[in-house]
């Protein structure tokens, strides 16, 4: 459930590639401790969904 809420927080444009490029990225707003994580390992640690949408929306689609 908390992948499709990220899903559809993204630009529905996006190429798969491009959504699991994000997935897979880690990102300055997703830390555990002093490491920068990916959206997936912060939700398998249990991470607020709501700090991954946060960080799609701060994202550049165009320029990243």
């Amino acid at each position: 459930p908390e992948l499709a809420e990220v899903v559809a927080a993204l630009p529905a444009h996006l190429h798969p590639p491009s959504v699991l490029g994000f997935l897979r990225t880690p990102q300055p707003d997703l830390r555990h401790g002093d490491t920068a994580v990916n959206p997936l390992q912060w939700l398998a640690a249990g991470g607020e969904v709501s700090a991954v949408v946060a960080a799609a929306q701060k994202v550049d689609w165009y320029t990243a």
